[in-house]
């Protein structure tokens, strides 16, 4: 009985090294084959880690959505391959909506996750991107009324649409309480650019360069 018992662990061993082995192949089909059969209640920590690395190699966000809270319950990553895991699914959920999805897919998001500044930043993107400027002003204002964050600001300078005065207006609002930011200082010049006002967007660039040297304010600064 114990010799058995010994075989069968020895057996099972070798079968996830042979998993393993397939991931690092990009055979992530064959992962999924061999253990999305019974559910993932029936996986153990080691091969809920497996199925969620094949389908996050797949793609597979729908399907991820459902497999984090049990990655979260049994603690099968740690806090910081959990974060990065989550990003990973619900930017992917984001990305993989057409433009008529995309507030939908955004709503179904968990609200703490609709708080995350790198999904926030994501979400504006892709309304700048679609054309939906109003509904990424909205988003991006409330975002950082509610915590100040510089790649929000950033973002925020890249809408385009109707009028770009009321937003250079706003953003220069935020000068009152951020006046060495050089995240703020290059929206400024990006929203003074809309507004055809060069000298002015010349010294905002000029000014957020030195705060902070970046090859996206030259870049502007080239442009214009």
């Amino acid at each position: 009985s114990a010799l058995r018992g010994w075989l069968s662990v020895k057996a099972y061993s070798r079968e996830l090294v042979a998993l393993e082995m397939k991931l690092a192949a990009g055979d992530y089909a064959h992962v999924v084959a061999a253990l999305d059969t019974q559910g993932p209640g029936k996986l153990n920590a080691q091969e809920l880690r497996l199925l969620a690395r094949a389908r996050r190699g797949q793609g597979n966000w729908p399907v991820l959505v459902k497999l984090l809270p049990w990655l979260r319950k049994r603690r099968v990553l740690d806090a910081g391959e959990l974060e990065e895991l989550e990003y990973q699914v619900w930017a992917g959920v984001l990305l993989a909506a057409d433009a008529s999805q995309l507030k939908q897919a955004w709503n179904s998001l968990p609200a703490e996750q609709r708080k995350q500044t790198e999904l926030l930043e994501c979400y504006g993107k892709l309304l700048i991107e679609q054309g939906e400027d109003l509904e990424a002003e909205k988003t991006l204002t409330k975002a950082i009324k509610r915590q100040w964050d510089g790649r929000l600001v950033a973002q925020y300078g890249r809408i385009r649409g109707r009028d770009p005065a009321r937003r250079l207006k706003q953003a220069e609002n935020w000068l009152k309480a951020h006046p060495e930011d050089a995240s703020l200082m290059l929206c400024l010049g990006r929203l003074s650019l809309r507004n055809d006002l060069w000298g002015k967007a010349r010294d905002y660039f000029e000014t957020s360069h030195r705060l902070e040297a970046s090859a996206e304010a030259c870049a502007e600064l080239a442009r214009l």
